[in-house]
C-alpha cells in the first residue's frame, strides 16, 4: 500500500486530528498540503453553509492535491488542474481526489461548458464552482464564462493580509457581463475567508 493511500485513509478516519495536527506544521509544510486549515467548528459551519444553499457537489478549480476537498464530507467534490506531468510526477504531493486535467480537453470532442459537467459526471449545472487560493485572473474569467450554475465559492486571504490571489474573495472584480452577488462569508482563522456568491437575477 502506497504512503499516499495510507495517508488518505488516516485523514478520512481521523480528519479531526489532522485539522488539529496541521497547526503544528511549519508554514511551508502546511501550505504544501492545504492552503487553509479550518478548525472543526469552522468546517462544520462550512458544511451548514453548503446545506443552506443546497450544495451537494463542488467542482474545485486548481485544487492542487485535493486535501481540503477530501476533508469536505458534506458533498461530493471533483477537481480540475493543469499540468498532468507535474501532478503525476514523483515531486508532487499525490492528489487525495480524482483529478481532471484541462490539458486533456479536446474542443473537437466536447464544448467548454459541457467539459465542466463532464468533470462532475453530471448533465446538469447542479454543482458549485470553487476557487481556493487561485492565482490566474484570465483563467478565472474563462471558467466563469463557461459555468452556467448558480453558486460560486472563492477561498483566499482576507483583505489586508499580505497574500495576494487572483481573484481575491471579497474583491473578485467580475466583468460587467458577470452577474454575481455576494451572499455570505465565513472566516477561517485570522487570515482566510470563504466568500459565497450567487448568480444575480438580471432583467
Amino acid at each position: 500500500m502506497s504512503d499516499n493511500i495510507c495517508l488518505e485513509e488516516r485523514i478520512i478516519k481521523d480528519w479531526r486530528k489532522w485539522l488539529a495536527v496541521g497547526n503544528s506544521f511549519e508554514l511551508e509544510k502546511k501550505r504544501s498540503l492545504m492552503w487553509i486549515w479550518p478548525t472543526e467548528s469552522e468546517l462544520q459551519k462550512f458544511g451548514s453553509l453548503l446545506e443552506t444553499h443546497k450544495v451537494k457537489h463542488i467542482l474545485s478549480i486548481g485544487c492542487g492535491n485535493g486535501l481540503f476537498e477530501r476533508i469536505i464530507q458534506e458533498c461530493l467534490v471533483s477537481g480540475i488542474e493543469v499540468d498532468r506531468a507535474w501532478w503525476e510526477s514523483k515531486y508532487a504531493v499525490k492528489s487525495f481526489i480524482e483529478l481532471n486535467y484541462f490539458d486533456d480537453f479536446n474542443k473537437d470532442e466536447i464544448s467548454l461548458d459541457k467539459y465542466l459537467q463532464k468533470c462532475c459526471n453530471l448533465k446538469s449545472w447542479n454543482f458549485a464552482l470553487m476557487f481556493c487560493y487561485f492565482n490566474n485572473r484570465a483563467a478565472f474569467y474563462n471558467y466563469i464564462e463557461m459555468y452556467k450554475g448558480n453558486i460560486l465559492l472563492i477561498i483566499g486571504p482576507k483583505n489586508g493580509v499580505r497574500i495576494f490571489t487572483e481573484p481575491l474573495p471579497l474583491e473578485p472584480h467580475f466583468l460587467d457581463t458577470h452577474h454575481w452577488e455576494l451572499k455570505t462569508t465565513l472566516s477561517i482563522g485570522k487570515d482566510d475567508i470563504i466568500a459565497l456568491y450567487v448568480r444575480a437575477l438580471t432583467s
